[in-house]
């Protein structure tokens, strides 16, 4: 009989409200604010082997001062091959760095022992002031990748896509666009000097350590194109920075 009672007595459980029906932005609302972002890139032009003169360039041997190391996996303490190296002065006007910078040398090393790169130290950026620097001594076990000089630049300008929308969903027939001179016949992003990057997964944009704010595209790497590298599984790479303190640099890779 109590038993009874209690089942009748306990308190009813709370209605769920019903599910909202998702809220699409206004077509017209996206596309404004895709025009209002829009950002200039440089494809590099580049040429095989690592010429004289030209700084700028994927792989080969680092520029290095004479009180400047060749950086060394914490890991397996091999030295690690240059992926990017930038002259700063020489960059297209308007490019970043060369805005907030003007000078110096932007390297990438990445160590291709230890599998994965990570941030674990197995991979280094870095910005190097300005300084009388020649190509690096090398032994017979030094690993490089095959060099190309960046000789050009061609400027485009692109809009963000939708992975960089911050608001409400974007509908499911989103028309498709032409394939751009900055996406591979596949889609994916090729190499380019800023823009919006063509992230394989998702928007990443770490903070700066310094400010925290949020951390720019410098340079987008592309699997096999300027750097001999595949990352991971034909993946994409990115190197960006503060532009507000230029020497803060971050690097990370994303793949299917």
């Amino acid at each position: 009989m109590w038993a009874w009672l209690t089942r009748w007595l306990r308190p009813a459980a709370p209605l769920r409200p019903p599910a909202q029906p998702a809220t699409f932005v206004d077509p017209a609302v996206y596309g404004k604010w895709r025009e209002a972002n829009r950002r200039p890139l440089w494809l590099p032009v580049t040429q095989e082997g690592q010429l004289p003169g030209s700084a700028s360039r994927f792989g080969g041997a680092p520029d290095l001062a004479a009180d400047e190391v060749w950086p060394r996996c914490p890991h397996c303490r091999a030295t690690m091959p240059l992926f990017l190296q930038l002259d700063v002065a020489s960059l297209p006007a308007g490019a970043p760095m060369q805005v907030e910078s003007g000078a110096g040398l932007v390297q990438l090393f990445g160590c291709t022992n230890c599998g994965a790169l990570s941030e674990d130290g197995s991979a280094v950026a870095r910005l190097l002031p300005p300084a009388a620097r020649q190509p690096a001594l090398m032994g017979h076990d030094t690993p490089l990748l095959t060099p190309r000089s960046i000789v050009g630049w061609q400027r485009y300008e692109q809009r963000p896509t939708g992975s960089e929308w911050d608001g409400d969903d974007l509908p499911d027939d989103e028309p498709e666009e032409a394939q751009a001179p900055w996406e591979d016949h596949h889609g994916y992003g090729r190499d380019m000097l800023g823009g919006w990057p063509s992230w394989v997964q998702y928007a990443e944009y770490p903070p700066c350590p310094v400010c925290q704010r949020p951390q720019r595209l410098l340079f987008q790497i592309a699997s096999e194109e300027g750097l001999d590298f595949m990352f991971g599984d034909v993946g994409t790479a990115y190197l960006l920075y503060c532009s507000h303190h230029a020497d803060q640099l971050a690097f990370s890779w994303q793949c299917t």
